[in-house]
């Protein structure tokens, strides 16, 4: 029984290969199990994250919707209230207006009352001294005492004179037309001027509405306005980071160019100037001034540099070297000494790579 499942447990013995690629497959199960869990668990997390926002701005755009609801109703509450002050105000004003023309006419008709009983106390005092006049002129006098005097004081004078029927008939009707012409003109001025105050009253009713309503479009026009100015101001920070971020992208590739060059430059410049230096060895003066190179490329700043024609070494006739006189040694016919095979083997491949190195040059 233990061998049983020591065997299905454990992979099969046998050739090695066959036995790494059991264990591979192994590998690539778990790990294609491990990244499946991670992929679940991340579109899990994602799908967390995601309504826990949906949930937020739900709720935020709800209190939002609440606050601007208050706003509205307290708007509305308080052109209400406004509304119905001004019309106390106006019904005050009508009301003190209305009383101060009662008082005028009450002023008015006590004013006719104290004329007529003067007026009345004249005839009857003509009449008194004059009793004999005519009946029907007593008559047409006592029908008078309620009419304001309107004669000058030439014919009240001729008052204390009889009057006969048609002159007395035709000084009633005058009195008459004239009481009635100034009591029509009283109520025309009278009806003028309640149209005025009616009209004043409706303008000043009229302004101050308009006021609130100015008042209330300055305020949304302000708040349209400060919106306008943040969002371009945020629009213009956007821009301005936008560019940054593009302009640090595209410095940073170019200095890494222009190092590389700068680094590409020295390295031709020390092979050139110096062709015999072995590879890799770096310029001293290029070490310590980083501009050395683009200074000494620039023929500019090296107007003053006279430059030098640069002769190969195999075109160059130096001297033979004087060898020392050693013993063991023969001098040549030229006057040298002669040397041996080994030491002219090792010359003539001195001379080889000169003149290799010299030709590379040119």
């Amino acid at each position: 029984m233990s061998s049983a499942q020591r065997t299905s447990t454990c992979p099969k013995t046998g050739i090695f290969r066959e036995v790494c690629r059991e264990w591979l497959v192994i590998e690539d199960g778990a790990l294609a199990h491990q990244l499946q869990d991670q992929e679940i668990a991340a579109h899990y997390g994602h799908n967390r994250e995601r309504n826990r926002i949906v949930r937020g701005d739900v709720s935020q755009a709800r209190s939002e919707q609440e606050d601007e609801l208050k706003q509205a109703l307290a708007l509305q509450q308080f052109q209400q209230e406004l509304r119905l002050q001004q019309e106390r105000e106006d019904e005050e004003a009508a009301r003190l207006l209305a009383e101060e023309l009662e008082r005028e006419e009450e002023l008015q008709r006590q004013k006719r009352v104290i004329q007529d009983e003067k007026l009345a106390q004249k005839l009857q005092t003509a009449l008194v001294l004059k009793p004999t006049g005519n009946p029907h002129t007593t008559e047409k006098v006592s029908r008078f005492n309620k009419v304001e005097p309107i004669s000058s004081s030439a014919k009240m004078m001729d008052m204390n004179q009889p009057m006969s029927e048609e002159e007395s008939r035709e000084w009633q009707e005058r009195c008459d037309a004239e009481m009635a012409r100034k009591l029509q003109q009283e109520e025309e001025e009278e009806s003028k001027f309640r149209r005025d105050v009616t009209d004043l009253s409706r303008k000043l009713a009229i302004e101050a509405k308009d006021l609130e309503l100015a008042r209330i479009l300055q305020e949304k026009e302000k708040a349209r306005l400060r919106k306008a100015k943040e969002k371009a101001r945020l629009k213009a920070q956007q821009a301005l980071q936008a560019q940054q971020a593009l302009q640090a992208h595209t410095q940073q590739p170019l200095q890494t160019q222009l190092s590389q060059q700068t680094a590409n430059s020295e390295e031709d410049f020390n092979r050139n100037a110096n062709p015999f230096l072995p590879a890799g060895t770096q310029n001293i003066a290029a070490c310590i001034d980083p501009t050395w190179a683009r200074r000494y490329h620039n023929p500019e700043t090296r107007s003053d540099v006279v430059p030098r024609a640069q002769i190969p070494i195999t075109d160059l006739d130096f001297p033979a070297p004087v060898q020392p006189i050693v013993s063991g040694h023969r001098r040549t016919p030229c006057g040298t000494r002669s040397e041996s095979p080994a030491t002219e083997t090792a010359n003539a491949d001195q001379s080889r790579n000169k003149s290799r190195k010299g030709c590379s040059h040119q």
